[in-house]
């Protein structure tokens, strides 16, 4: 479960965890980049659920590793994702273990915007 909480000094820093914490509920049709658990930097297209099977609190993606027709359900509660559009590694960002982030990502970020 994401339980970190955004800055939003960050999110103004282009910190991508504290943007996705921000960032509301992706519209139909949003290419979207996972930023943590199992599908950490796997992209996907925000798809309608045309056969309502999603509860209101998920929505249904069509990945890109997957074959036509699989679609996978997202659970904003969850999961950390970003609109593509709005990935922008920052210059003061290290590399990170994808067993560490976001939370230690957003740690840092903290840190670092507060004593820029």
């Amino acid at each position: 479960m994401f339980n970190v909480k955004s800055s939003e000094v960050g999110a103004v820093a282009w910190c991508p965890y504290c943007l996705a914490g921000m960032h509301p509920r992706p519209a139909i049709g949003s290419s979207i980049v996972f930023l943590n658990e199992s599908d950490v930097g796997q992209s996907g297209l925000v798809m309608a659920d045309q056969w309502r099977t999603c509860p209101s609190d998920r929505f249904l993606a069509k990945m890109a590793h997957e074959e036509t027709g699989t679609l996978r359900m997202a659970m904003p509660s969850h999961e950390l994702f970003l609109d593509v559009e709005l990935l922008v590694v920052p210059a003061w960002m290290p590399p990170v273990s994808s067993k560490t982030m976001p939370s230690c990502m957003i740690a840092f970020c903290i840190l670092w915007t507060s004593y820029r």
